[in-house]
């Protein structure tokens, strides 16, 4: 009978391997290994949700059978011939669980838990391809959340709420604080409502109750009316039978924590726990899993510890990497093998996130072969960078790739810009990913809403938008008084604002709307004198609008950073236009840009996205803009190592999102913020080793002794919040105006020069840098879009990338015709079907031989006639 059994178990765990064959070893030890505290270091690309599919189908069809000694039932010869016959032809074993499983669990007794519905979905469906639908459907498998809720739908009464609770959106939270700040006479400039509520969610992800908060001694007068707020805003919410996100998981934890009768409950029926994501939850959510696998400790967490970047979240990384020492006894398994990217692809991010202390630590490694070195692009400006990105995108279209096969990656959704300008212009779709398009963000509709009136005095659509942003204390019941007036009258509603005092039902309000008539006109002279990109930044300071943003501190800084954006824009159409730029044009390119076919959900289109919207992605090809120093890594991380770490992490997350061909690219100028920065390439880019990159430039950057020409002399920068003060030897890149490029850049001939007193001053929403200094340029070489040969002569120089002194012109509007043959540097060849001129420009749709038909911008195309 001992070797019957012996036989038998050798059998059993042949059989269970076989069900998952297609499993590399280390992915086959994390399925088997499913008694006590489980860490799976999950690398990027490396099948995490296989395993996870995988590991819970084992336990509930096997248990803890592979490896084991332990029998359902004694064995018979009978089993034993069952289950060689089984073996031998690769077939099912009729009842395999009756027969082969030790302890399986039922479906319902695993808990899966995911950070998004769309994971919990996809985890569902593949268990119920595996295991069936009964089985599969009833395993628990959801978010954080969504748990939570369930629970409290049971228990909610037992910490003093109803089972039928409502749940508070964040509108709803922002509703009842604020009402709470209008009975406690709260100003919302000395405590933004907003930090209050971001200060109320951190207590309760520190699981401190607002009776815990009003306790402990506080550290100064903000602290204490955080603390009052808190208090009624909690007990509002008890009032109201209510409550917001976060306590859906602070509630459950205290229930947890508390009540042995619903600890020992849930702890009985969820015998698995299994965690998705892990590096991704915060102090509260590790209570929570905590107390769920207290009962059987078999807790399953899957992660990367690389490539947690959500800290401003509230995810702490501790929580990984703490693992082994909360969870006593607990196995590590590392999955390495990546099944996504190319060999050069990995060994980059690997070199630049063995840089971080705080880790695990892990080497991820392929059998793709070593595939495509890394691109480094240096280009000019980021009109440049955005130009090459297309090019590279036509390459690829030539080759037989799709546009949705391409993804443009920035650390910041201010850089989405100039791409979109460029791509919108040249008729290329594109898709936003986890943010709006850039001119569709609410501050920057409202300073062009502002932009409008000036240039039509009749838009009342944008006039009502504005007229109390800020608040000016102009009400919707005086709004809508006002409309009723110029609707009575036949005239627009600026002209009832401009004689208030004729209107006796006004005059509670006449003194404000005084005020914003007053503002208004002062903008529209300021809008016939001055330069448009000064203009603009005369509009977000006298609107009040900066003022407001400022006062909304954290949460106004990104919107700020946008309005920066904004100038540069404006600041880069004046600069393409020259003489001819006007407020109303720069309104109508806005309008055009918005209104191109070029956008579609369903079509084939780039994808652009922040690095932090894209974890979890992955395309064949994937572009990161602005590796640069103050961009990537973003300028605050260089003082503290806990947040250059998490910058090293995007970083490496950035990379492991590619699968065929990554590019990267740094900009020797770039216009961001309303400021030409010249920043130097990102940290991350020389801790790539140098011979996993292939290197090119712009070739307006050529010719210039490697990049550098030597400038001397004092270079002093206003910047506000940057570098002040630098003086000494300044290298610069030299180059005779006579090469400037009509983009905006220069061409790629040779200066050099000994420039004294040289002296920049950009003002802070991106003035045009004059950049002054005296010497010798001899201006030699071809101007690359010119073509022809510069003299060689005494000059003015300039830093190259800055807009030189005189903008240059667009070039005259081409003249296309139905049936004109055409080249599309991105598309390829292709046929007019219509051309429609509008704005001084020309909408061309083409049908192009390979992508079917696109509308572009006839001035801004990469766009040329042939012959046919």
């Amino acid at each position: 009978m001992a070797d019957i059994t012996k036989e038998y178990l050798a059998l059993r765990d042949q059989y269970i391997e076989s069900r998952f064959a297609r499993l590399n070893p280390v992915q086959r030890q994390a399925v088997f290994a499913t008694e006590g505290p489980l860490l799976i270091l999950a690398g990027a690309g490396s099948g995490k949700t296989t395993v996870l599919v995988n590991r819970i189908a084992n336990i509930i069809r096997f248990g803890s059978a592979h490896g084991s000694t332990e029998l359902p039932r004694p064995v018979t010869e009978a089993d034993l011939n069952d289950l060689r016959n089984a073996v031998a032809a690769g077939r099912d074993l009729p009842r395999e669980t009756a027969y082969l499983a030790v302890r399986p669990a039922r479906p319902w007794n695993v808990l899966a838990i995911t950070f998004t519905n769309k994971a919990a979905g996809e985890l569902k469906e593949r268990l119920r391809a595996m295991l069936g639908d009964t089985l599969g459907g009833d395993v628990n498998a959801s978010t954080f959340h969504s748990a939570c809720v369930r629970m409290l739908r049971r228990d909610a009464e037992r910490i003093g709420f109803p089972k039928s609770f409502t749940i508070y959106d964040s509108d709803d939270q922002q509703r009842v604080i604020k009402q709470i700040y209008k009975d406690l006479m709260i100003d919302d400039k000395f405590l933004p409502v907003k930090s209050a509520i971001g200060q109320i969610s951190s207590f309760k992800d520190k699981l401190l109750s607002a009776e815990d908060v009003a306790g402990e001694p506080f550290a100064n007068t903000k602290a204490q009316l955080v603390s009052k707020i808190y208090t009624a805003y909690a007990g509002r919410l008890k009032a109201a039978g209510a409550m917001d996100f976060d306590d859906l998981i602070f509630h459950t934890v205290k229930l947890l924590q508390n009540d042995a009768e619903a600890r020992e409950y849930y702890q009985n029926r969820f015998r698995y726990v299994v965690v998705d994501e892990y590096q991704d939850t915060s102090i509260a959510q590790f209570h929570l899993v905590r107390l769920l696998a207290g009962g059987t400790n078999n807790v399953c967490v899957v992660g990367d510890d690389d490539q947690s970047i959500y800290k401003f979240r509230g995810a702490t990384i501790e929580n990984i990497l703490n693992f082994e020492k909360v969870f006593t006894g607990a196995k590590t398994i590392r999955l390495e093998q990546n099944y996504r990217s190319t060999a050069n692809i990995l060994n980059a991010a690997n070199s630049v996130i063995k840089n971080n202390m705080g880790r695990k630590g892990k080497t991820l490694w392929t059998d793709h072969g070593d595939g495509e070195k890394v691109h480094h692009y240096t280009a000019t400006n980021e009109q440049d960078e955005a130009s090459h990105i297309a090019d590279v995108i036509g390459e690829h279209l030539r080759e037989g790739a799709s546009l949705k096969d391409h993804a443009v990656l920035y650390r910041m959704n201010a850089q989405s810009n100039p791409i979109e300008t460029y791509f919108a212009r040249a008729g290329i779709p594109y898709r936003i990913v986890g943010g709006q398009r850039f001119f569709d963000r609410k501050e920057v509709k409202d300073i062009n809403s502002y932009l409008a009136i000036i240039v039509n005095p009749r838009d009342d659509v944008r006039l009502r938008r504005i007229i109390n942003e800020p608040a000016r204390k102009i009400g919707m019941t005086t709004i809508e008084k006002i409309g009723e007036l110029a609707a009575s009258k036949g005239v627009p509603m600026m002209e009832i604002i401009a004689h208030v005092r004729d209107y006796p039902e006004l005059q509670r309000a006449a003194a404000a709307l005084e005020r914003f008539y007053e503002m208004y006109r002062e903008l529209c002279d300021l809008s016939v004198s001055e330069p448009l990109d000064q203009f603009v930044g005369d509009v977000i300071a006298k609107s009040g609008y900066e003022a407001m943003l400022k006062a909304m501190k954290e949460e106004g800084e990104t919107r700020r950073e946008n309005l920066g954006q904004l100038v540069s824009s404006i600041k880069t159409y004046a600069d393409q236009n020259g003489e001819d730029a006007t407020l109303s044009g720069f309104l109508e390119e806005v309008a055009l840009i918005s209104d191109l076919d070029s956008y579609d959900n369903d079509a084939d289109s780039v994808t652009m996205m922040t690095i932090h919207s894209a974890k979890g992605l992955e395309f064949p090809y994937v572009f990161v803009v602005g590796m640069e120093d103050g961009i990537f890594p973003g300028e605050m991380a260089k003082y503290n190592e806990e947040d250059m770490e998490e910058e090293r992490r995007l970083c490496y997350v950035a990379i492991t999102r590619a699968k065929k061909e990554l590019y990267l690219s740094t900009s020797r100028t770039r216009m961001i913020f309303g400021q030409t920065r010249r920043n130097p390439p990102s940290a991350f880019l020389s801790e790539i080793d140098p011979g996993l990159l292939d290197e090119t430039q712009s070739p307006e950057l050529t010719g210039y002794g490697g990049g550098f020409g030597a400038g001397y002399g004092s270079y002093s920068t206003n910047v506000p919040g940057g570098r002040s003060g630098y003086s000494g030897a300044s290298r610069g890149y030299l180059n005779s105006e006579y090469n400037a490029h009509p983009r905006g850049g220069f061409g790629g001939g040779y200066s050099s020069g000994f420039a004294s007193g040289g002296h920049e001053s950009p003002n802070s929403y991106g003035g045009r840098h004059q950049v002054q200094s005296t010497g010798f340029g001899s201006g030699y070489g071809r101007s690359r879009s010119a073509g022809n040969t510069a003299p060689a002569g005494a000059g003015t120089s300039t830093l190259a990338g800055a807009p030189s002194a005189a903008p240059q012109k667009k070039a005259a509007a081409a003249s296309y015709a139905a049936g004109d043959i055409v080249e599309h540097r991105v598309f390829g060849r292709g046929k007019v079907l219509k051309a429609t001129p509008i704005a001084g420009d020309c909408i061309v749709e083409i049908q192009f031989d390979r992508v079917g038909v696109k509308k572009t911008m006839a001035n801004y195309a990469p766009l040329k006639k042939v012959e046919e």
